[in-house]
């Protein structure tokens, strides 16, 4: 195991948080030629950038029955997604555990928050030498309405 923070090389089995700086472990035989990370990587979709247009509401709205459609534009450049969302035998195998209820390999993991999403992330890009992240709130909502 090896300290995702300091690099510094755990030799005992059962550790989870490096012993000089208490930043989590993650495995050093993992990299982007392990089945399961060539997997989360292949399945990165091209999203091509455009127009997302959103409706504002308006206090009028609420307050009387005249309703005025405004809406705004927001340009989303081009971006990666994954096409899937992460399984439990990818969570496992990056973060060492599985929080989920509903188990199964090929299942999506569930129970996990922002923090935990951000560990598994950032853990990911250590594995992998990439640039992963979670997509802005425009990419999510550009990307779920099909882009262009």
């Amino acid at each position: 195991m090896k300290c995702i923070n300091c690099n510094e090389t755990s030799h005992a089995a059962d550790a989870k948080f490096c012993f000089r700086c208490g930043a989590y472990l993650v495995r050093d035989d993992l990299n982007v030629n392990t089945p399961i990370i060539d997997t989360i990587i292949r399945n990165m979709v091209q999203v091509d950038g455009g127009v997302l247009t959103i409706l504002v509401p308006t206090i009028e709205e609420y307050v009387t029955d005249d309703v005025e459609i405004k809406t705004h534009d927001f340009m989303v450049p081009s971006f990666q997604m994954g096409r899937y969302q992460v399984t439990q035998e990818e969570w496992e195998l990056v973060m060492g555990n599985n929080p989920s209820i509903h188990k199964g390999v090929k299942r999506p993991v569930e129970f996990v928050d922002l923090g935990n999403c951000q560990e598994f992330i950032k853990r990911l890009n250590i594995i992998t030498g990439m640039n992963f992240r979670l997509p802005k709130e425009t990419e999510w909502e550009f990307a779920a309405r099909g882009g262009n």
